[in-house]
């Protein structure tokens, strides 16, 4: 900074780990025109990662995890899996959960929404022949695969509004104001989801997950506006109105 010059800088952003955050504060302190700002992707990860931790999800999490799994480590299942989602028309295969990448819960559940459908033809015309010991047995149970394609859709739903955001502002073009606009729509969709939950097109998710979720909503929502320099937010999205 001191080499490019400190006043060709305006702002400052980075994750909100220990050391990284601590840094903000250090050059916020010394450069006092310095607005200190959150990485808002992580942060849309993280509430991401947080609603993914509630237990009312970890039995769908588990098994999405197995099918995986499965498919990628058998070259057999997924050669099978390959040709019969070319022969359906299905255009991306299935994702593995990692942790390199934004939303990536979000990414695998929908990835295996897609191919859901040819894996259980798989299965039922014996191709994949599954045995006790693979563990995606229980997809021989039609019970066990109906819970659990209800699971996927709700987790992949809930997530949705904080995958969206996130992919439109990792772009180079996003700005402070694009934030606080994405924001709102994420509580927005959030609150529509819990108003509509019992339809029978909702997610009817039991009253104590819905809580469970708005209050992590909620707590970054707070998160990314309060504090110090977090005005910046509102000002911007007022000014480009």
């Amino acid at each position: 900074m001191d080499r490019i010059g400190m006043k060709k800088f305006s702002g400052i952003s980075s994750d909100s780990t220990g050391n990284t955050k601590l840094a903000r504060e250090i050059v916020a302190k010394a450069v006092p025109w310095i607005i200190s700002l959150p990485d808002v992707c992580h942060l849309l990860n993280n509430t991401a990662k947080d609603i993914g931790k509630i237990p009312f999800f970890a039995d769908t999490i588990t098994r999405l995890r197995s099918i995986i799994k499965y498919f990628r480590k058998s070259s057999y299942a997924k050669r099978h899996l390959t040709a019969l989602r070319i022969y359906l028309d299905i255009k991306k295969g299935l994702v593995s959960v990692g942790n390199t990448r934004f939303l990536t819960l979000y990414y695998s559940g929908s990835s295996l929404r897609r191919c859901l459908t040819p894996i259980k033809e798989l299965i039922e015309s014996k191709v994949l022949k599954l045995t006790s010991k693979v563990g995606i047995y229980w997809m021989r149970k039609r019970d066990d695969i109906s819970n659990f394609e209800n699971g996927l859709r709700q987790l992949v739903l809930v997530l949705e509004p904080l995958a969206r955001a996130c992919k439109c502002l990792e772009s180079s073009k996003a700005t402070a104001s694009n934030v606080y606009l994405f924001w709102l729509a994420v509580l927005a969709t959030y609150e529509q989801f819990f108003l509509d939950n019992n339809d029978i097109d909702g997610l009817q998710l039991p009253e104590d997950v819905v809580d469970q979720i708005r209050r992590i909503v909620n707590a970054c929502w707070k998160e990314l506006t309060t504090g110090p320099g977090k005005s910046v937010y509102l000002s911007t999205f007022f000014l480009d109105r």
